[in-house]
């Protein structure tokens, strides 16, 4: 057998060791034809020899691959050469909850509750879907701009009545340590806690009683919720019970009638398949983003500074993947619209995870489960990307005052369309259910929406989806309070469909400029139009 690792394997450049097991290890890979990054799982050499080992790996391959959930990490082929078994994944490339908790992070104690219902959200479906899988592992929860993510645990063996113990131990010591001095303080968060030590007399039962009672202590930790008044409920009799029976003979005679009906109606819903059918496979027509402008004057900016700025002008929607798409064909390996800061390591603008959900969107059909079309805004595009884009199309990024004051108005307001946050108007995280890993039953979309379907998230200069969506990039830099001497690093702005909280539209989020998440895109802006 050839040298072990190869310098490339199928597709896939290896490029550097990220862990290993006793079986099997694991390299941070670029596929060679699309471009895009990837972990590469290899079977050792001396297991490769072992049909057993080979077949029990290959079988957790394709449990891995059977798991489609937004939050763990998804494989994207199996393959054999030169005598070697591996396998490719996506890469969750952020901060483990082991690093941070090393460099001294600690969370407020509403993001250490979020961070475990991620947890729980993710075993759930593992049991949902009738997969074994491993226990929980602290290394294995990922920080991606302030979003968790969980490594992929799924195996093909069925679970060991332990691993819920096991995974409880891991919780317990590695969660305790995100939690804030003053938190730890907490009578509510210490019995928490102490249920789940296995010895405990009242140790949590199973990952739906942990995700239960987590809810409960998230809501008993936290400031309670506004009481809305409601009227009392109005009783009613029985409908069968007040049917007179002439009521009945009129019921039996028109049944006859209703056969009759019946025929017809079965024909109309055939041509209603038939319709559907066409609507749903015809072309998607790309959406018209328009550039509106915002006149000049002075508003009130992020905590309540006034600011006087000039008119300029903004697109209507959020960059689409048709849009991006264009600009990806026309630049082809072009380096004239890149930022003079851009890395050199950064060779392309090509998004993250592009090729899979762009063949998704031009199918109109699901990437990862959820239904994804050419005017749903660009995911997965880093800060040089949206610059660049900006830059071929002749234009920038707004600054953070211009993208407020574009999405607030004059009046200082939160949102759109005033002070309180609303689920409805908004495609936000405030309806996604943790019990069955959905959402969207208020504002229609579990992820992120064509750019012009939602009708309550409108600007007072009609900009649409600016509290919702994906969050977006602006052209302003700066640092977090209180960490005024590190690097400056570009502004964020807007909630994103998974954003549960600081949904305000003066909330400033501050990642690294090449940081990649599919649940962050852009649009543009000019000083004029030409």
């Amino acid at each position: 057998m050839a040298a072990f690792p190869p310098r490339q394997l199928g597709d896939y450049e290896i490029l550097e060791s990220l862990h290993e097991t006793d079986d099997t290890q694991t390299f941070v890979a670029r596929q060679v034809s699309i471009d895009r990054p990837a972990a590469l799982v290899i079977l050792k050499p001396h297991r490769c020899g072992d049909p057993s080992a080979v077949a029990a790996f290959q079988a957790d391959i394709r449990a891995k691959a059977s798991v489609t959930h937004p939050r763990i990490a998804a494989v994207y082929e199996a393959n054999t050469q030169d005598g070697l078994v591996f396998y490719a994944r996506e890469v969750v490339a952020g901060q483990d909850i082991v690093a941070l908790r090393e460099d001294g992070h600690r969370f407020p104690l509403s993001f250490v509750w979020t961070l475990l219902k991620t947890v729980c959200e993710t075993f759930l479906y593992y049991e949902d879907h009738q997969l074994g899988y491993r226990a929980f592992q602290p290394e294995a929860l990922v920080l991606i701009h302030e979003e968790p993510y969980m490594a992929n645990l799924a195996i093909a063996e069925t679970t060991d009545p332990s691993t819920f113990t096991h995974s409880l131990e891991a919780i317990r010591h590695s969660f305790w340590r995100l939690l804030r001095a003053d938190d730890t303080h907490s009578p509510e968060v210490r019995r928490f806690f102490a249920r789940l030590d296995p010895d405990h007399e009242q140790v949590f039962r199973d990952w739906r009683d942990l995700q239960r009672n987590c809810n409960i202590a998230m809501q008993v930790t936290s400031q309670p919720p506004v009481t809305l008044a409601t009227g009392k409920p109005t009783g009613s009799a029985s409908i069968t019970s007040s049917i007179e029976p002439e009521a009945l003979r009129h019921a039996q005679r028109a049944s006859t009638a209703f056969s009759k009906l019946l025929v017809m109606l079965l024909f109309v819903l055939a041509l209603g398949a038939a319709a559907f059918w066409f609507v749903w496979n015809r072309p998607i027509t790309p959406v018209e983003n328009p550039m509106v402008k915002v006149p000049a004057g002075p508003f009130i900016y992020h905590t309540g500074e006034s600011i006087d700025l000039p008119d300029f002008w903004l697109s209507q929607y959020e960059i689409t993947i048709h849009q991006y798409a264009t600009f990806l064909t026309a630049i082809g390996s072009s380096k004239a619209f890149d930022h003079a800061d851009q890395p050199a390591t950064k060779t392309d603008h090509v998004p993250l995870d592009w090729e899979s959900y762009y063949t998704a969107a031009k199918a109109n059909r699901a990437h990862r489960g959820h239904p994804i079309n050419l005017n749903c805004p660009v995911v997965g595009v880093d800060w040089w990307d949206a610059y660049a884009y900006a830059r071929w199309r002749n234009g920038r990024l707004p600054s953070a005052p211009e993208w407020e004051k574009a999405a607030r108005g004059t009046s200082g307001n939160l949102f759109p369309w005033g002070n309180d946050a609303d689920p409805r108007k908004a495609n936000t995280g405030l309806d996604y259910a943790e019990a069955t890993g959905s959402g969207g039953h208020q504002d229609g979309y579990n992820a992120w929406n064509p750019v012009d379907q939602v009708e309550g998230d409108v600007s007072p200069y009609g900009i649409r989806g600016m509290a919702g969506n994906v969050s977006e990039w602006t052209l302003t830099f700066g640092t977090s309070p209180g960490e005024e001497d590190s690097a400056e690093r570009p502004i964020v702005k807007g909630a994103s469909f998974l954003t549960k909280e600081s949904l305000e539209l003066t909330h400033h989020r501050l990642p690294d400029p090449g940081k990649r998440t599919m649940s962050r895109g852009f649009r543009i802006a000019a000083d004029g139009l030409r």
